[in-house]
């Protein structure tokens, strides 16, 4: 008896399946659109975001080292082994230049001149630093790594150091989702401004600096962007979860029109259309009536 209702009822709604199945259909593509458009955005603005901040950055360390250089060239053009000579021109650069931690004087690989007095009379084999430097301290900041900027011209070369930590502390300002890294030479430089080999850097994004031979690489946290784009537009993901129950809903109870159309012309057109009911339909589809 039971049964019979079943089928009585069935009989009654034919196309209640198809309705069913266009409704969760719609569910599923309104809200995997919606989605989709908020995790799109979001990346897109993460990747802007972090294009930005390594430009940003770039343009700061070039900056810097460009600095470096020109201390560099200055304490040259007047360099003797006096020290004295020397000495007014790193004094000077060194209150007109925050970034710079100290400056060194050398002459067949003997420190003649510093503002670190410990380092004169040290022999350095100078030869190691010409262009850009990534190393440890051993004197200034003993186990903290420096930049090292140095130059050489007619038997003198001036190595100018600067505070790796504080120049490129640059890249936490911008840390967010991303772990930046600043590579130079074999050596790179991490979010916890500690040196690290080289080796081969997995990354998202990459700028090159177009001044020195150094660059710098962001690895995006993907999941974690999304995550925080879902949370933090909370309202729009209940609106859009909202619109995407109430939308199936009114297709369910006034799409009878849609639903007959759709199941004539598929079954007419596999020729495999079995009638449970017999509809008047006008050219539009409406249903008229029912025999």
């Amino acid at each position: 008896m039971q049964n019979s209702t079943v089928i009585e009822t069935w009989d009654k709604y034919p196309f209640r399946a198809l309705k069913l199945f266009h409704s969760i259909m719609i569910f599923c593509i309104f809200l995997s659109l919606g989605l989709g458009i908020i995790i799109f955005q979001a990346i897109t603005n993460e990747a802007e975001r972090v294009t930005d901040s390594l430009n940003i950055a770039v343009k700061f360390l070039d900056s810097k080292i460009l600095d470096a250089n020109t201390v560099a060239k200055n304490v040259l053009e007047d360099a003797t082994l006096d020290c004295s000579n020397a000495k007014k021109i790193i004094d000077t650069a060194l209150l007109e230049t925050p970034s710079i931690q100290s400056i060194t004087l050398i002459s067949s690989n003997k420190v003649i001149c510093s503002s670190f007095v410990a380092n004169v009379g040290k022999i350095i084999q100078s030869n190691k630093y010409n262009g850009l430097t990534l190393q440890e301290s051993k004197y200034t900041v003993p186990g903290k790594p420096i930049l090292i900027v140095g130059q050489q011209t007619n038997g003198f070369q001036v190595l100018v150091t600067l505070h790796a930590p504080s120049m490129f502390s640059v890249i936490q300002l911008f840390y967010k989702n991303s772990m930046f890294k600043i590579n130079m030479n074999h050596q790179s430089i991490g979010m916890d401004l500690k040196l690290i080999p080289r080796g081969n850097t997995i990354y998202d994004y990459i700028r090159e600096s177009k001044l020195y031979p150094f660059n710098i690489t962001a690895s995006v946290n993907t999941q974690q962007t999304i995550y925080k784009a879902l949370t933090r537009s909370w309202l729009v993901l209940f609106l859009l979860i909202a619109f995407s129950i109430i939308l199936p809903i009114c297709y369910y109870q006034c799409g009878n029109p849609i639903v007959i159309k759709t199941a004539l012309k598929s079954g007419i057109k596999r020729r495999e259309f079995k009638p449970y009911a017999h509809a008047i339909v006008n050219t539009a589809g409406k249903v008229l009536g029912v025999n």
